[in-house]
């Protein structure tokens, strides 16, 4: 969950408790930071350590950590942008001869979203700026559910490309890390069941793709993205009228 000007509305106007206002800072500290990191998880196996629960021992917390934040945001939009004025393989020798720069997930999604801008235009490049998001996420301790991420982009890239089967060699691998690391964030689950779905759509493979956006849907309501919960409704419209389903298909189906 991102910390997003809705969510810091609704706990000023008292209909979202703060405790999960800090609890969403404190999940994107831990990932900005190892030592942040290492230090939250000690906590969390000390007894003593969990004896304060109210959110007001975390708001500090996060207070403390607004230069942290700050100074990630600044060099994770400079590393992009020196980046993104790179030929693809300048920039992915670059991301290799890196030692400690070239890091962190918020780099991980100015890529990704980089990609997404360019794919309909620009598949090769799109696929381009996913490869290079999923170089950093491989430098990025550890984060698997970017992994994940990046590379179901190189994917849908391909598919995109028309290369149907390369996207699903690729979706074979992000299933793979899907289901061997600890990818359990309802955002990212959903989103990776979305990618694929397009992919089984386009594979005419409608049944697949329908299961797929169906779980994609429940996802993204438990992550709380209703604007992607509707994006998938149509999508799976879509899936439906394709697939000869869509008088009856839609009956019992809403768009939150």
């Amino acid at each position: 969950m991102h910390i997003t000007r809705d969510l810091l509305q609704a706990v000023a106007r008292g209909q979202v408790s703060p405790r999960l206002l800090a609890e969403a800072g404190l999940e994107h500290l831990t990932e900005l930071c190892p030592c942040c990191l290492e230090e939250y998880e000690a906590w969390k196996r000390d007894p003593k350590g969990r004896r304060e629960s109210r959110p007001e021992f975390l708001l500090p917390l996060l207070g403390a950590a607004a230069p942290h934040f700050e100074k990630a945001e600044r060099q994770a939009t400079k590393d992009f942008l020196s980046l993104a004025v790179l030929p693809n393989e300048k920039r992915l020798e670059t991301l290799r001869r890196a030692n400690s720069r070239y890091r962190g997930p918020r780099l991980v999604r100015l890529l990704l979203a980089e990609g997404r801008h360019r794919l309909h235009d620009d598949p090769g490049a799109a696929y381009d700026f996913a490869a290079a998001a999923h170089a950093v996420a491989d430098r990025t301790n550890p984060s698997f559910e970017l992994s994940a991420l990046s590379a179901a982009a190189m994917a849908n890239a391909r598919r995109a490309a028309g290369d149907l089967r390369e996207a699903d060699e690729i979706f074979g691998y992000v299933r793979m890390i899907a289901g061997r690391s600890p990818v359990t964030d309802s955002g990212t689950l959903a989103e990776l069941d979305d990618l694929e779905a397009s992919l089984r759509k386009d594979q005419r493979r409608f049944d697949r793709a329908e299961n797929l956006l169906s779980r994609a849907q429940v996802l993204y309501r438990l992550a709380g993205l209703s604007n992607r919960v509707a994006k998938a409704t149509v999508k799976l419209a879509d899936v439906f009228f394709y697939g000869g389903k869509f008088s009856g298909g839609m009956a019992n189906r809403s768009i939150d």
